[in-house]
């Protein structure tokens, strides 16, 4: 059979079959329990983290650590990539308020210097205003 046989028939297939889609929902589905686990503090997700996620599955005799799980991986890998992006995010943010004050000290300094350079008293007018 053609992929445009296919093509063609495909509204008379799904029409004729069994269990045909009469509804379709655009709304989220939401899991059991998330307004009792957020009041509680727990995760909206009860299986991103806790002591079955986040515990190793086995241990070793000896004492020796066990090697990460994926999941423990991926987690690891996603703090250290936001730990990351945080310092990046406070270097940016130091650097850009330093700017700033250099910038009002250099506009501050600039209206010293013009207003220390503007004409001043001479002769009578300078000895009344000492006095």
């Amino acid at each position: 059979m053609s992929y445009s046989l296919i093509v063609k028939r495909l509204p008379s297939i799904l029409h004729r079959s069994n269990n045909p889609v009469k509804q379709f929902s655009t709304s989220a589905v939401q899991s059991v329990g998330i307004k009792w686990r957020q009041q509680h503090g727990y995760p909206d997700n009860h299986t991103s983290r806790g002591v079955l996620t986040d515990a190793p599955d086995y241990s070793f005799l000896d004492g020796k650590p066990t090697p990460y799980t994926t999941g423990q991986r991926a987690r690891l890998l996603r703090q250290q990539e936001y730990a990351g992006r945080v310092r990046y995010l406070l270097t940016v943010a130091e650097k850009s308020k330093k700017a700033y004050q250099d910038k009002v000290a250099a506009q501050q300094k600039e209206r010293e210097k013009i207003i220390g350079r503007k004409l001043k008293p001479k002769g009578m007018n300078l000895q009344r205003n000492k006095s």
